[in-house]
């Protein structure tokens, strides 16, 4: 009951300051919340004539963080967004990661299959730190109803 009251807090507060948009709001009652526990990863965009790549070159980096420019629903990555099953959270799902904050499924990401989700950390050698600091981690996330 408490942890469900600090979420409540937690949305309004975002909403209230801008941190996510209203889309990304839960309408429905707080009860419909639902926390699933999956293994998390992250992953970065890397850019050329970083000062280090996770495997030795840009060319190996992208090839680990995928090779498009866009995600599977046609946005541009950026930190906020997460690759996930579709079969369990279809494109558009909101989530709160802890550690992370809330995100959107936007992409699908091919190694990414079941209770796994990946979390985009950002560009070049910030979002190669932040993600290599992740590292992999099993968290309860929660599903945030949408409409």
């Amino acid at each position: 009951m408490y942890l469900k009251k600090i979420t409540i807090l937690v949305i309004h507060f975002c909403l209230i300051s801008g941190l996510i948009k209203p889309a990304y709001a839960a309408s429905k009652e707080i009860s419909e919340i639902k926390d699933v526990e999956v293994k998390v990863t992250a992953y970065y965009t890397p850019e050329r004539n970083q000062e280090k790549y996770v495997c030795g070159s840009y060319k190996e980096d992208k090839r680990l963080n995928g090779t498009e420019e866009k995600t599977s629903s046609g946005t541009i990555p950026k930190s906020g967004t997460i690759a996930a099953d579709p079969n369990i959270f279809p494109l558009g799902t909101i989530l709160y990661v802890p550690g992370y904050g809330m995100g959107k499924v936007e992409d699908v990401g091919h190694d990414i299959k079941g209770l796994q989700i990946d979390v985009h950390t950002g560009t070049g050698d910030a979002g190669r730190m932040w993600a290599q600091n992740w590292g992999v981690k099993r968290l309860t996330v929660k599903v945030i109803p949408s409409g």
